[in-house]
């Protein structure tokens, strides 16, 4: 599973100035669709095979990169996970990393001397665990879905009363009977709960799904402590009895995708609210390079879509969209294919924090913004 440690070992990888090939695709569950993937990879790969013999690299790279065409090919015929599949190739620096993510990712296919990594963060931004539970009367099934993968935590039973089959003396055994019955149906809703907490409090779930039938999940949820009841987002119908783990996971995957848009949104609104007149944020993109370059980003927004051309100096590591002498230390800068890979690269390696924006926001049209350290000093 990729995580922030991958993303940290990766943006550190060293082709010793060699090409590296990165490579992103989506891996489809339906068989006859996965059919295809040979295909779809062959595709991307042929967009880079004239750049083994372009007259632009010199020979180790051409050879590297002739390599590194066979041993994705190669990597190919393995049963690749549905989901996604990001690969990283230098032949010539000894580098193959194949990687199994989570959800797919759009076909992308760049060549550089860096690791494009920008779809990476956006899939470790959102890798959230979620606590999801789905309950009935006298029975409860937990499962975490993490990255779109569900999987069964455990399960809970609970004693249930038998259906009483007369009304007793002027009905008061049947008030009795449902007495009791309520009093075991709120153990039941009890227990399942004091599961749920644990689940959040010892097992690290950081938000919470509930599904069922009737007032099952509503009920139950109000016997949780009020900060736990905030960490629920969403809940969904469905019957135990016929509920298959692909069908609780569909549901509950789709509450989830809904929250999180709607979590973005919020959380970009509430930044560009307090961004007014604040020494402490910035928006656009030579504002935010800029923050990157002196170390001031804490948390870095960024159009998960967006890409950009622009320089980077292989002295000091600043970055622009233009310009032909480090403005840092006089060297010449190079030319990169995405300065906002290379921004969000830059901001990792400081220790900020990356997130990557899928909903629509008023950041759409400035690509970055960012919540900084301190403010920032006049430039050079």
């Amino acid at each position: 599973m990729v995580d922030q440690e991958t993303l940290r070992r990766l943006a550190h990888l060293d082709t010793g100035g060699l090409p590296i090939v990165s490579l992103y695709v989506p891996v489809p569950t339906d068989p006859t669709a996965r059919a295809a993937l040979p295909t779809r990879v062959n595709s991307l790969l042929s967009r880079i095979r004239p750049l083994v013999s372009s007259e632009e690299l010199d020979r180790d790279a051409r050879l590297s990169l002739r390599s590194d065409i066979e041993d994705i090919e190669n990597d190919l015929k393995d049963r690749w996970t549905p989901g996604g599949r990001a690969v990283f190739s230098c032949h010539g620096a000894g580098i193959f990393e194949s990687i199994d993510l989570p959800r797919g990712p759009r076909d992308r296919i760049v060549v550089d001397t860096t690791p494009w990594l920008r779809p990476l963060f956006s899939i470790v931004e959102d890798l959230k665990t979620y606590g999801v539970v789905v309950l009935d009367g006298s029975e409860a099934e937990f499962f975490e879905l993490r990255g779109g993968e569900l999987t069964s935590s455990s399960v809970l039973r609970s004693e249930h009363l038998r259906q009483a089959s007369h009304g007793g003396w002027y009905g008061l055994e049947e008030h009795r009977m449902q007495n009791k019955a309520e009093e075991m149906l709120n153990r039941h809703y009890r227990a399942v709960a004091g599961v749920v907490e644990q689940m959040v409090r010892i097992d690290g779930i950081d938000l919470l799904v509930f599904g069922g039938l009737d007032q099952h999940p509503t009920s139950m949820a109000q016997m949780l402590p009020r900060d736990i009841q905030d960490l629920v987002v969403g809940t969904f119908t469905v019957d135990m009895a016929n509920a298959t783990p692909a069908r609780i996971a569909e549901q509950a995957s789709e509450i989830v995708s809904a929250y999180e848009l709607e979590d973005e949104q919020r959380t970009v609104q509430e930044f560009c609210d307090e961004a007014g007149g604040s020494d402490r944020a910035v928006v656009g993109v030579d504002h935010v390079l800029w923050a990157a370059d002196v170390a001031a980003v804490d948390r870095l927004f960024i159009d998960h879509d967006a890409t950009l051309e622009g320089v980077m100096c292989p002295e000091c590591g600043w970055l622009g969209t233009e310009g032909d002498t480090c403005p840092m230390c006089g060297a010449e800068p190079q030319p990169v294919p995405d300065v906002l890979d290379e921004l969000v690269a830059s901001v990792l390696d400081s220790g900020g924090r990356i997130l990557q924006v899928r909903a629509e926001t008023p950041l759409r049209k400035e690509l970055v913004a960012a919540r900084l350290r301190f403010p920032l000093p006049p430039r050079p």
